[in-house]
């Protein structure tokens, strides 16, 4: 059986409290994924033979010694089950000259193998199926810098003569649900739709889209195993954890049970009293982020140190706090990202409400400017 993981960002500090350890609680709850993963990975019982990460390990490209140090012997630890373990970098951690992953080749972990050039075509065999892999590596101009793992994508895929082929890639294809990325967008990759591309691949296993998600293009799994952590608000009602593929490559969604997770609040004229009791009924565990969105009232500085205060007690997390109108559109991506729709669907829903209610014409430039730059992100609309 195949483990397959993706998007740690080692090195996140969102929603976080500085711990007696060092770490921020987002980066404490990178590296309790990577223990629940070692953990499945080592019981015999789950016959993990193949594990494969589909980038973005870390998320800056200079990530801090003790993230590399906690790195190394998470891959030490790993590299001593005798499983292999295949990783390609991300967007997140690559430059146009190398990527902070590589210092993997100089670990010399027999089990341990990066894939992170695409000059030549990175392929292993496991069972009866070709898995070939397609990381993320930066062209030589920063116009255009997605353009290498575009292409490259396209051709191992059109120049298959082999039957039974896996293809892992770091990159968004056109039709997968935005999630947590809408806020990364700064860092998109190049989109690829499968229906254009002829192959004989069998499934796709994707990184870089944070919502864990699957669907068929082509006849053809297309598999988001979603980040393995909590780390915006569209993360919220969201699974985090990985996934595990069987040799009839049936794929099964695997959530981490140890996590704290995310949570929404709805504050209005009925509810602004009550959040003492909002928050007991709801047994939020300690860490736990919650976002507040007031609806329909005004600035409230008592309503506000109320909730800061209900939620210092219990030791929850404020992921953030806004107002807003239960009529407006809204214009913060990560708040109006629908998460069943395409970006191109959800940027239709805001012009169309923009132009069809009484706005102020400067509100409506706004939203289709936005928009256009939104969507030019992710489609490069011309």
């Amino acid at each position: 059986m195949i483990l397959s993981f993706t998007d740690l960002h080692l090195g996140l500090k969102d929603n976080s409290k500085l711990e007696d350890n060092g770490l921020y609680t987002s980066e404490v709850e990178g590296y309790k994924s990577l223990d629940y993963i070692f953990n499945f990975c080592n019981n015999p019982e789950n016959n993990v033979e193949l594990i494969i990460f589909k980038g973005d390990w870390f998320h800056h490209t200079t990530p801090a010694s003790i993230h590399y140090t906690k790195t190394i012997n998470f891959f030490t630890r790993i590299n001593n089950l005798n499983i292999p373990f295949y990783l390609i970098p991300g967007n997140h951690e690559s430059t146009i000259f190398s990527n902070c992953l590589s210092m993997i080749h100089e670990l010399k972990l027999s089990n341990i193998h990066l894939y992170d050039s695409l000059e030549s075509i990175n392929h292993v065999v496991y069972k009866d199926y070709n898995i070939y892999f397609v990381p993320y590596v930066y062209s030589e101009s920063m116009k255009d810098r997605d353009v290498n793992v575009e292409q490259s994508f396209v051709d191992v895929i059109n120049n298959i003569e082999t039957d039974n082929n896996i293809i892992v890639s770091h990159i968004q294809e056109i039709s997968a649900k935005i999630g947590a990325e809408s806020l990364m967008i700064a860092k998109g990759v190049e989109l690829i739709d499968v229906e254009n591309i002829s192959s004989k691949v069998k499934l796709i296993l994707l990184g870089h889209m944070h919502k864990q998600q699957m669907y068929t293009k082509k006849n053809i799994p297309v598999v988001y195993a979603g980040s393995t952590y909590y780390q915006n608000k569209s993360d919220v009602n969201q699974e985090k954890g990985f996934i595990t593929v069987d040799d009839n490559l049936n794929v099964t969604l695997h959530s981490i049970p140890t996590l704290r997770r995310y949570h929404k609040v709805i504050v209005n004229q009925e509810t602004q009293n009550n959040i003492e009791n909002i928050l007991y009924s709801r047994k939020f565990k300690q860490y736990d982020v919650v976002y507040f969105d007031v609806v329909d009232l005004s600035k409230d500085l008592v309503l506000e140190e109320t909730i800061r205060k209900a939620c210092s007690s219990r030791n929850i997390i404020i992921g953030d706090l806004v107002y807003i109108k239960s009529n407006e559109v809204e214009l913060n991506y990560s708040l109006g990202i629908i998460e069943e729709e395409t970006p191109y669907e959800t940027f239709k829903k805001w012009v169309d409400n923009a132009t069809t209610e009484e706005h102020e014409a400067s509100f409506i430039t706004e939203v289709i400017t936005s928009g256009n730059n939104y969507l030019d992100l992710f489609y490069k609309v011309n």
